[in-house]
């Protein structure tokens, strides 16, 4: 039996950027934080995609004098050296340079001469949202969209390399703070700032530390015990797309309040009501990606804060290391159990995660990351605010998912962030995932006690539609025609119409055929005829279809491989 592996595309990852800089003896080398280092190292896998941008709009309601507004920002970024620093490679290495003056005023863009100013400002944000940020050149990008006389966006965009949540949320109420001493004429006594590089010093020598070095081989050893990221659906990340697409859930009052309840009872009560829902929110997905996946050991990367120490709980900058936690979830587990397994992972996780404790070894050990973010913004200077997250549309290419949970008005109700990977979720898989996250919340909230296994996913009305409708597919078939025919006749009547769709990329009838025809020729040359089989290694795709056809088109038949399982089975 003769049998012909076709390898049908390469694909360049973070792990060979990392073999080729060396990364840890470039960081050596640098002044950047390993976090910092990390956001640098990514960017430069995607150095034209706006990556790490991070923006919030602020939509502020109120008299707002601009040029007030003007000074404020110009006032903090005199004091924040974060907000003063660029990042260039110097004899090998990235080096971040603070700047002794960065004296870039505010853009006004006034949107009252158009005829929606709604629309004009999201189509404004929309297409801002999408300009790279010159590491060497400036770090953030801000403007003050004016919609009226009283109603204001403020946009703010920050790169990764020298923000997180807090972060973010300190620099806005620095902000606030510049803006009424600016009005009131006192912006001279607005008092210093902490100063970020003096924490990149103390994390370089914290990393060399007894501490630091326990923090380091804690998280190694969890590198050693590999668990396979999760396929959804059929499918799983990390196959070069970076494209991302964001799903809004909001969740409801009355809901919110039960999970508060929740967690505050006696079973599910921690140090602070923020670690409970924590283990709330991590219960829920896990549960989740146990019933879509059917694996039973799981990990999750998360955020952990990284402002341990006093001396930095007020510093602009990027301090948060991100780690992992592994659950095991069994179909007799209650979900109280797995919230008990959560809280023990997150708490474990919190004990470790040091200055400099992250490392991208860890980060590509996990395809799905969830972050329950604790950043709040008050109203500016008086004026009442709501806030908005923009999302680029790109995200780690690692990630099939992303779950990023927020209240940033403390209005007491939560929205819930789905970023998904485009290449892994088309329109349908995105319905699914979010449909049975929600199927496991409502069970949650119902009952607590009830085990992982015991409760359906599928509403009835979609289990009818699964039973009848996508298993209705009698048809008759010529007998005299082989698939190759019948595909070649549909070629013939319809050759520009589309044959398949793989997430945002398409395929027509007439291209699938040529692109088939070509590697049945290849396939040929190397002997497969027929009674051949041929081997397929690919995730759902264009190209597997290609290569099924291609396979058939040559006279051989064709044995296909789940790239989910391990190597040695494979």
């Amino acid at each position: 039996m003769q049998v012909t592996d076709v390898e049908l595309r390469s694909r360049r990852t973070a792990s060979d950027a990392n073999r080729a800089l060396g990364p840890d003896g470039v960081l050596a080398r640098s002044n950047l934080t390993r976090a910092q280092f990390l956001m640098w190292l990514g960017q430069q896998i995607d150095p034209d995609l706006p990556l790490y941008n991070m923006i919030q709009i602020f939509r502020i309601d109120g008299a707002l004098d601009p040029d007030m507004f003007d000074q404020a920002w110009q006032s903090v970024v005199r004091r924040s050296d974060a907000l003063r620093m660029t990042v260039a490679v110097e004899a090998g290495a990235p080096m971040a340079t603070v700047h002794d003056e960065m004296a870039v005023r505010v853009e006004i863009v006034d949107l009252t001469g158009t005829s929606d100013v709604d629309a004009a400002g999201a189509s404004w944000i929309e297409h801002r949202k999408l300009a790279s940020l010159g590491l060497d050149d400036r770090l953030w990008d801000t403007a003050l969209l004016k919609l009226g006389d009283e109603r204001w966006i403020w946009y703010l965009c920050q790169h990764h390399l020298i923000t997180d949540g807090q972060a973010f949320a300190l620099t806005y109420e620095y902000v606030a703070e510049a803006y009424e001493l600016a009005t009131a004429g006192e912006l001279d006594t607005a008092p210093a700032l902490p100063q970020y590089c003096d924490y990149q010093a103390y994390e370089r020598d914290f990393r060399s530390s007894p501490a630091g070095e326990r923090a380091a081989r804690h998280w190694a050893s969890r590198i050693d015990e590999a668990i396979d990221r999760p396929v959804f659906y059929g499918r799983t990340a990390g196959d070069g797309s970076a494209r991302t697409d964001r799903i809004l859930v909001d969740v409801d009052a009355d809901r919110c309040a039960r999970l508060r309840a929740i967690a505050g009872s006696p079973e599910f009560a921690s140090l602070s009501e923020e670690m409970s829902m924590f283990a709330i929110w991590a219960t829920v997905l896990f549960t989740a990606l146990h019933r879509i996946t059917g694996e039973s050991a799981m990990r999750i990367g998360t955020p952990f804060l990284g402002r341990s120490t006093p001396d930095f709980r007020r510093t602009i900058g990027l301090f948060i290391e991100v780690g992992a936690i592994d659950l095991s979830v069994e179909p007799d587990d209650s979900l109280s159990t797995v919230a008990k397994r959560a809280l023990h992972g997150l708490i474990t996780g919190m004990r470790f995660a040091k200055p400099g404790a992250c490392s991208a070894e860890l980060n590509r050990s996990y395809g799905v990351l969830l972050n329950n973010v604790t950043s709040r913004f008050e109203p500016f200077a008086g004026f009442p605010v709501t806030t908005d997250w923009v999302h680029t549309g790109y995200g780690d290419r690692d990630h099939s998912v992303r779950l990023q949970i927020s209240d940033f008005d403390s209005t007491g109700t939560v929205r819930l962030h789905f970023d998904v990977n485009a290449a892994v979720f088309g329109d349908r898989e995105r319905q699914w995932l979010i449909d049975q996250f929600d199927a496991v919340l409502r069970q949650f909230t119902a009952d607590p006690a009830q085990s992982v296994g015991c409760f359906d996913l599928l509403t009835v009305e979609e289990r009818q539609r699964q039973i009848d409708e996508f298993n209705d597919t009698d048809a008759d078939y010529p007998r005299d025609l082989t698939v190759v025919d019948l595909f070649d006749a549909q070629v013939q009547a319809t050759p520009d119409s589309i044959a398949a769709i793989d997430g945002t990329s398409t395929i027509s009838y007439a291209e699938l055929d040529d692109r088939s025809t070509r590697l049945a020729h290849v396939l040929q040359h190397h002997g497969v005829a027929a009674g051949g089989i041929v081997a397929i290694g690919a995730d759902r795709s264009i190209d597997a279809v290609t290569a099924i056809l291609a396979v058939l088109k040559s006279g051989g038949a064709y044995a296909p491989i789940d790239t989910s399982y391990p190597a040695k089975r494979q």
